[in-house]
C-alpha cells in the first residue's frame, strides 16, 4: 500500500510498504528532503549531501546499520547527440530502502510507478526483502545501459558500412559523436561493474544485502563487465573508423592532386598553342624560320605525350 503517514506534507518524499518492507522514493532532492532522511532514518549526512550532487560514481559504502550505493544509467539527449550518466543514491536498510535520483533515472521512476499502481507488481518486487528490492533496481539499470551499449553498437555498425560505401557525408562528425557517447559509457559501465562486484563480495558477510543474493550480484556484475568489453571493442572500432575516415580523404585528396595534373599536363599544351595563334608570330623571335610553328606544334606534342606516358608509368590513368 502507499503509506503517505511517513510523508511530511510540502516534502517530496513518496513511500511504498509492503509487510514489513519501505521504500522511500525521492526524485529531484532539496535540502529540506535530506534533512527529513536524516532525522528519520539516521543516514549519515556526508552521504545525504552527495544525493544533492551530480556526477557521481558508482560505488558502496558500509555503514553500521546500512549500506550507501550509487548506481547508474546511461541519459541520451537525442537532440544534442550526447550520453551522459544519472546517478541514482541508494540506502540498503534492514527494513527499508530510500532511493534519491534528480528525474533522469527513468528506469527507477517506471519501476516505482509500477509498484505503486499494481499490488502483484509489489509483492513480487518487495516481497522478498529490501535487498531482493535493490536488485530489481541494479538489474533495470543495468538493463538499460544494455540497451545503450547495443545501440553504440549499431551505430558503430552502421558507420562502418558507410565507410565501406565510401559514404562520407557526415562520416567525421559521426565518428566524433560515436567516440563521445563510447567514451561516457565507458566512464559508467565499469565502475558500476566494479560497485556490483563489491556489492557481491559485501553480500557474503552483511544480513542486510543477504548471503544467498552474492550470486545474483555476483552474475550481475559479471553482466556489466561483460558489456565494458563489448566497450573496449566498440572504442577500437571507432579508432579503427577514424583512421579509415583519414585515409579515405588522404586518398581523395591525392586522387585530385592527380587529376589536377593530368588535367594541366593536357590542357596548357594547348593553351599556349592558343597564345600563339592569338599573337602576331611575326614579332616572335623564330617567326623567320621557315618550321617554326611545325617546331612549337611537335615540341608541345612531345610534352603532353611524355606527360600521358609518365602518368599511364605511374598508375595515375
Amino acid at each position: 500500500m502507499v503509506d503517505t503517514a511517513g510523508s511530511p506534507a510540502g516534502l517530496s518524499v513518496e513511500v511504498l510498504t509492503h509487510e514489513q518492507v519501505v521504500w522511500v522514493y525521492v526524485e529531484r532532492p532539496t535540502p529540506a528532503e535530506t534533512d527529513y532522511l536524516r532525522r528519520r532514518y539516521g543516514l549519515h549526512p556526508i552521504h545525504l549531501a552527495e544525493c544533492l550532487t551530480r556526477r557521481q560514481q558508482p560505488k558502496v559504502a558500509e555503514q553500521s546499520d546500512y549500506l550507501f550505493l550509487v548506481l547508474g544509467v546511461p541519459v541520451r539527449n537525442k537532440l544534442a547527440r550526447t550520453t551522459a550518466s544519472g546517478e541514482a543514491s541508494i540506502f540498503l536498510g534492514p527494513d527499508y530502502l530510500v532511493t534519491v535520483h534528480h528525474g533522469e533515472v527513468r528506469p527507477l521512476v517506471r519501476l516505482f510507478r509500477e509498484c505503486q499502481s499494481s499490488d502483484e507488481r509489489r509483492a513480487e518486487v518487495m516481497g522478498y526483502g529490501p535487498g531482493c528490492l535493490l536488485y530489481a533496481i541494479a538489474d533495470r539499470l543495468a538493463s538499460q545501459c544494455l540497451q545503450a551499449v547495443e545501440a553504440a553498437a549499431g551505430d558503430v555498425q552502421s558507420a562502418e558500412e558507410a565507410l565501406l560505401a565510401e559514404d562520407d557525408r557526415g562520416l567525421a562528425q559521426e565518428i566524433a559523436f560515436l567516440r563521445r557517447d563510447v567514451a561516457a559509457l565507458r566512464r559508467l559501465v565499469r565502475p558500476q561493474a566494479s560497485a556490483l562486484a563489491g556489492l557481491a563480495a559485501t553480500a557474503e558477510r552483511s544480513p542486510l544485502v543477504g548471503e544467498e543474493l552474492s550470486v545474483h550480484w555476483a552474475s550481475l556484475a559479471g553482466r556489466l563487465e561483460h558489456l565494458a568489453d563489448s566497450l573496449e571493442g566498440c572504442r577500437e572500432a571507432v579508432d579503427a573508423l577514424a583512421a579509415g575516415a583519414d585515409s579515405l580523404t588522404a586518398r581523395r585528396t591525392r586522387d585530385a592532386a592527380r587529376l589536377l595534373a593530368v588535367v594541366s599536363a593536357t590542357t596548357l599544351p594547348l593553351l599556349v598553342l592558343t597564345t600563339l595563334f592569338g599573337l602576331n608570330v611575326r614579332d616572335l623571335p623564330l617567326a623567320s624560320h621557315p618550321y617554326a610553328f611545325e617546331l612549337v606544334l611537335a615540341a608541345l606534342a612531345a610534352i603532353t605525350l611524355g606527360a600521358l606516358y609518365l602518368f599511364r608509368r605511374s598508375r595515375w590513368l
